[in-house]
């Protein structure tokens, strides 16, 4: 729905489904740290990076805010140490707004 709404300029639909990404990323990356989940939808979030970076950007402020906190949700998740990243699928370098690198 993100990226659908993202290149459709959908504009009503931009700020739920960011606050719906945000949330699930919270509780994907809860339920990771306790075991009970495989982080698949973290690794679809994440594959969302440069739509969730573009949003970042946006001139509406709710949904550039919305935006960077689900950002910063998933850097917060991606830095962790031990295998999340691995586990997370990520397999691409990619550029992270505090100028850190997940691989």
């Amino acid at each position: 729905m993100l990226a659908y709404a993202h290149q459709n300029n959908v504009e009503p639909f931009l700020e739920p489904v960011l606050e719906l990404c945000h949330a699930i990323a919270t509780r994907d990356a809860a339920d990771l740290a306790a075991g009970t989940c495989d982080a698949a939808l973290l690794g679809a979030l994440l594959q969302q990076l440069p739509v969730l970076l573009d949003l970042a950007t946006h001139p509406e402020a709710l949904v550039a805010v919305a935006a960077a906190q689900c950002l910063a949700e998933l850097v917060s998740d991606a830095d962790q140490p031990g295998p999340l990243p691995m586990q997370l699928g990520v397999h691409t370098l990619c550029c992270l707004p505090a100028g850190r690198a997940v691989c």
